[in-house]
């Protein structure tokens, strides 16, 4: 990968992060402020629910970018076509003949979950709902070949797009529909992101303007790479729908509305780092066809750099915490605090896997990806129903992110040990100061927002806590060996063969 390609991805993943940050932190204050959190427990119930159909699409979205990568490296243009085309067509009928035939089974399954005061309300915005994974998962065949041939750049540009238009849809819809405006809301630009997705992937990977070309012997090859996401498709169903399935439970629709909430903006802020780390997939096969040597070097940079950086970021969002729920909010909800604590250092964790788990996706080892899904999976379920009958909603979510935690952690000693990296390194030594910093500073802030909140509570008071927290932080961040590598990194002409 040259370095301009590089350059302009980390730019454009940079921008569409801010962007998105930014839409989604006024989607959310708007949609508390006109339907409330209860309504978007709703939405987030049935979005949940549906998305089990993800499973009919087989994972082929992660062939794709290994197999686009891996036929350009070898100038294969038309398989590269051949290989999109029957990807599509078959997500297509897969998820189309899936969703008919779920449809009645997920308006059962929302009976059972959703209080009967709001059942109408969530059965009624279900025909809309169902629409939307049968439209993504297209996109996202298409999008995963525009991210093999290495243009993460053009993808994040159609991301920033969908959240734009579905924040000024939602302004125009749901004081007028409610929630039936904001299923149209995102109805509608996840319509217009997939033709945009569509024309862009035509001109790149040279597609007709009707996908129409099908190949048994191309779609084998896929599947049997996609038989491993076939099975972390199926666990993953036992992630989000299952922890939001048992906390309107145990919890109510508030609960779901909070940990939605809390749980997107943690996701966000964390794309800042996850995002970069995405581009190892299209790297590390054409490593594997071209110099396999660098690709234990490629690891060892990302995690180190992604250790550096992660740590600061989810330290800053348990601070923040407080001061995010005023301004979102409106006011100090100590539900939205303790989602936002638990879920940042369960992601944290979960961040720290990325490099080995994309890895394993290049190289096409996924055994341990697998075996890290089905151990969130299995432990989702149990130990959510376990904690949850004790520790009602709260200990729903405390069972996803010990969950969470524990399968990252799978995934990632296992790397080290096939890989005969030291474990050791999952602390690097140059960043050890800085971890023992961020942890003092964490506790130590957080001490004074409990013991004086209720004192001061005021805005100010949060933002100069952040500040000092921040100025804390700083002083090991300026003086890590890895500022001058991530400076060095923009202009290295390869990732990964950065010197240690």
């Amino acid at each position: 990968m040259k370095k301009q390609v590089i350059f302009l991805n980390a730019i454009m993943t940079s921008i569409q992060v801010g962007v998105s940050g930014i839409v989604l932190f006024i989607l959310y204050w708007f949609l508390l402020k006109t339907i409330g959190v209860e309504q978007i427990g709703i939405w987030s119930v049935v979005l949940a629910v549906v998305s089990v159909a993800n499973v009919a699409s087989l994972g082929l979205e992660g062939s794709v970018v290994k197999f686009v990568a891996q036929y350009l490296a070898g100038n294969k243009y038309d398989f590269i076509s051949l290989l999109t085309q029957t990807a599509v067509i078959f997500v297509t009928l897969s998820m189309g003949i899936t969703l008919a035939f779920l449809y009645p089974i997920f308006k059962w399954i929302i009976g059972l979950i959703v209080a009967k005061d709001s059942l109408a309300l969530g059965i009624s915005i279900l025909p809309i709902a169902i629409l939307i994974p049968l439209l993504t998962a297209i996109r996202t065949i298409l999008q995963a070949a525009i991210n093999g041939c290495q243009r993460f750049d053009i993808t994040r540009s159609v991301q920033m797009i969908e959240a734009i238009l579905n924040l000024l849809l939602c302004f125009m819809l749901v004081p007028v529909y409610k929630l039936k405006g904001v299923a149209v809301a995102f109805l509608i630009p996840t319509f217009v992101t997939l033709v945009l997705s569509w024309i862009l992937a035509r001109k790149l990977v040279h597609l007709p303007f009707i996908p129409y070309r099908w190949d048994s012997r191309v779609f084998k090859e896929i599947i049997f790479y996609g038989v491993n996401f076939q099975v972390i498709s199926i666990a993953v169903m036992a992630y989000e729908p299952v922890t939001k399935s048992l906390l309107s439970r145990f919890g109510g629709l508030a609960m779901v509305g909070y940990f939605s909430i809390a749980a997107r903006m943690v996701q966000q802020l964390r794309l800042l780092v996850v995002s970069a780390v995405e581009v190892i997939v299209p790297v590390v096969a054409d490593l594997k066809e071209s110099s396999i040597k660098h690709i234990k070097s490629l690891y060892l940079n990302s995690y180190r750099l992604l250790f550096y950086i992660a740590l600061p970021l989810h330290s800053l969002i348990i601070i923040s915490a407080p001061l995010v729920s005023k301004l979102w909010i409106g006011s100090y909800n100590s539900t939205f605090v303790i989602f936002t604590t638990l879920i940042a250092l369960g992601y944290f964790l979960d961040t720290l896997d990325r490099p080995a788990y994309h890895t394993f996706l290049g190289v096409g080892r996924l055994h341990w990806n697998v075996i890290g899904a089905i151990v969130v999976a299995i432990l989702n379920v149990t130990l959510g129903l376990f904690f949850g009958i004790f520790f009602n909603g709260f200990g729903v979510v405390v069972a996803w992110i010990v969950s969470v935690i524990l399968g990252s952690s799978v995934i990632i000693i296992f790397y080290h040990l096939e890989n005969k990296v030291p474990l050791t390194d999952l602390l690097p030594m140059a960043s050890r100061r800085l971890a023992l910093v961020c942890l003092i500073a964490t506790l130590f802030f957080l001490g004074i927002l409990y013991k004086l909140s209720y004192v001061f509570n005021l805005i100010v008071f949060d933002i100069a806590i952040v500040l000092l927290f921040l100025g804390a932080v700083s002083i090991p961040l300026w003086h890590h060996s890895m500022r001058d590598k991530l400076i060095s990194l923009i202009f290295s002409p390869k990732i990964g063969v950065m010197e240690n």
